[in-house]
Protein backbone atom coordinates (compact mmCIF):
# COMPACT_ATOMS: atom_id res chain seq x y z
CA UNK A 1 0.00 0.00 0.00
CA UNK A 2 1.25 3.41 -1.07
CA UNK A 3 1.50 6.07 1.91
CA UNK A 4 -1.58 8.60 2.48
CA UNK A 5 0.36 10.91 4.55
CA UNK A 6 3.27 11.95 3.11
CA UNK A 7 5.26 15.50 3.42
CA UNK A 8 3.05 17.42 1.36
CA UNK A 9 -0.14 16.69 3.36
CA UNK A 10 1.63 15.74 6.98
CA UNK A 11 0.99 19.48 8.37
CA UNK A 12 -2.76 19.03 7.49
CA UNK A 13 -2.94 15.63 8.92
CA UNK A 14 -1.67 17.04 11.92
CA UNK A 15 -4.11 20.11 12.30
CA UNK A 16 -6.78 17.57 11.34
CA UNK A 17 -5.77 15.45 14.39
CA UNK A 18 -5.39 18.42 16.79
CA UNK A 19 -8.63 19.88 16.31
CA UNK A 20 -10.40 16.39 16.66
CA UNK A 21 -8.20 15.87 19.68
CA UNK A 22 -9.55 19.95 20.77
CA UNK A 23 -13.17 18.87 20.43
CA UNK A 24 -12.58 16.00 22.57
CA UNK A 25 -11.91 13.36 20.27
CA UNK A 26 -9.23 10.53 21.82
CA UNK A 27 -5.64 10.26 20.07
CA UNK A 28 -6.67 6.84 17.79
CA UNK A 29 -10.10 8.75 17.04
CA UNK A 30 -8.16 11.63 15.94
CA UNK A 31 -6.07 9.80 13.98
CA UNK A 32 -8.18 7.86 12.33
CA UNK A 33 -10.38 10.93 11.09
CA UNK A 34 -7.40 13.00 10.15
CA UNK A 35 -6.10 10.00 7.73
CA UNK A 36 -9.38 9.51 6.20
CA UNK A 37 -9.61 13.28 5.57
CA UNK A 38 -6.50 14.11 4.01
CA UNK A 39 -7.30 10.71 2.01
CA UNK A 40 -8.78 10.86 -1.38
CA UNK A 41 -10.32 7.94 -1.42
CA UNK A 42 -12.40 5.74 0.77
CA UNK A 43 -9.89 3.02 2.66
CA UNK A 44 -9.99 -0.33 4.51
CA UNK A 45 -10.00 -0.87 8.07
CA UNK A 46 -6.33 -2.89 7.44
CA UNK A 47 -5.63 0.14 4.95
CA UNK A 48 -5.87 2.28 8.32
CA UNK A 49 -4.10 -0.05 10.50
CA UNK A 50 -1.32 -0.23 8.29
CA UNK A 51 -0.53 3.35 7.81
CA UNK A 52 -1.41 4.19 11.40
CA UNK A 53 0.58 1.48 13.49
CA UNK A 54 -2.61 0.18 15.46
CA UNK A 55 -4.00 -3.41 15.52
CA UNK A 56 -6.91 -3.90 13.34
CA UNK A 57 -8.92 -5.33 16.13
CA UNK A 58 -8.58 -1.56 17.80
CA UNK A 59 -9.36 0.27 14.00
CA UNK A 60 -12.85 -1.45 14.19
CA UNK A 61 -13.93 -0.70 17.91
CA UNK A 62 -12.41 3.31 16.76
CA UNK A 63 -14.02 3.43 13.19
CA UNK A 64 -18.20 2.10 15.15
CA UNK A 65 -17.15 4.90 17.73
CA UNK A 66 -16.77 7.89 14.60
CA UNK A 67 -19.61 6.48 12.51
CA UNK A 68 -21.77 6.64 15.94
CA UNK A 69 -20.09 10.53 16.13
CA UNK A 70 -21.52 10.54 12.12
CA UNK A 71 -18.24 12.02 11.08
CA UNK A 72 -17.01 8.92 9.02
CA UNK A 73 -19.33 6.65 6.94
CA UNK A 74 -19.17 3.08 5.53
CA UNK A 75 -19.65 1.08 2.39
CA UNK A 76 -18.53 -1.94 1.63
CA UNK A 77 -15.99 -2.82 -1.68
CA UNK A 78 -16.14 -6.38 -2.43
CA UNK A 79 -15.70 -8.38 0.76
CA UNK A 80 -14.72 -5.49 3.03
CA UNK A 81 -15.93 -2.01 4.27
CA UNK A 82 -14.31 1.06 2.99
CA UNK A 83 -14.29 3.98 5.33
CA UNK A 84 -14.38 7.54 4.31
CA UNK A 85 -14.60 11.12 6.41
CA UNK A 86 -17.40 13.12 6.17
CA UNK A 87 -15.33 16.43 5.30
CA UNK A 88 -18.05 18.73 6.85
CA UNK A 89 -15.75 19.87 10.22
CA UNK A 90 -18.18 22.88 9.98
CA UNK A 91 -21.09 20.22 11.31
CA UNK A 92 -18.71 18.68 13.77
CA UNK A 93 -18.39 22.70 15.09
CA UNK A 94 -21.85 23.05 15.27
CA UNK A 95 -22.47 20.08 17.36
CA UNK A 96 -19.63 20.79 19.61
CA UNK A 97 -21.41 24.39 19.78
CA UNK A 98 -24.45 22.84 20.71
CA UNK A 99 -22.91 20.43 23.57
CA UNK A 100 -21.05 23.48 25.17
CA UNK A 101 -23.56 26.01 24.92
CA UNK A 102 -26.00 23.40 26.98
CA UNK A 103 -23.58 22.48 29.57
CA UNK A 104 -23.41 26.67 29.92
CA UNK A 105 -27.02 26.64 30.25
CA UNK A 106 -26.77 23.96 33.07
CA UNK A 107 -24.44 26.18 34.72
CA UNK A 108 -26.15 28.90 34.67
CA UNK A 109 -29.33 27.47 36.07
CA UNK A 110 -27.54 25.86 39.14
CA UNK A 111 -25.77 29.85 39.75
CA UNK A 112 -29.19 31.70 39.23
CA UNK A 113 -30.15 29.61 42.30
CA UNK A 114 -26.88 30.10 44.27
CA UNK A 115 -26.08 33.44 43.27
CA UNK A 116 -25.97 35.14 46.54
CA UNK A 117 -22.99 32.23 47.64
CA UNK A 118 -20.97 32.96 44.16
CA UNK A 119 -19.38 36.09 42.77
CA UNK A 120 -21.01 38.05 40.48
CA UNK A 121 -18.10 37.85 38.10
CA UNK A 122 -18.92 33.96 37.90
CA UNK A 123 -22.05 34.34 36.80
CA UNK A 124 -21.53 37.29 34.54
CA UNK A 125 -18.79 35.35 32.78
CA UNK A 126 -21.00 31.67 31.98
CA UNK A 127 -23.61 34.65 30.86
CA UNK A 128 -21.24 36.36 28.49
CA UNK A 129 -20.13 32.81 27.12
CA UNK A 130 -23.64 32.16 26.58
CA UNK A 131 -23.95 35.05 24.91
CA UNK A 132 -20.93 34.73 22.84
CA UNK A 133 -21.97 30.47 21.35
CA UNK A 134 -25.49 32.40 20.70
CA UNK A 135 -24.31 35.18 18.85
CA UNK A 136 -20.85 34.84 17.31
CA UNK A 137 -17.53 35.62 18.52
CA UNK A 138 -18.70 39.37 17.76
CA UNK A 139 -20.68 39.51 21.01
CA UNK A 140 -16.95 38.76 22.63
CA UNK A 141 -15.90 41.28 25.25
CA UNK A 142 -13.21 43.03 24.03
CA UNK A 143 -10.43 43.34 27.13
Amino acid sequence: MRKIINSINERLYRETKRLMMHWGFGETCSSIYALLFISEKSITAEEIADELGYAYSSMINELNKLRREGVITRERKGRKYAYAAIKSVDSILLKEKQKTLSILKMMSEQMKKHRDMLEEKAWESVERSIDIIKGGFENERKE
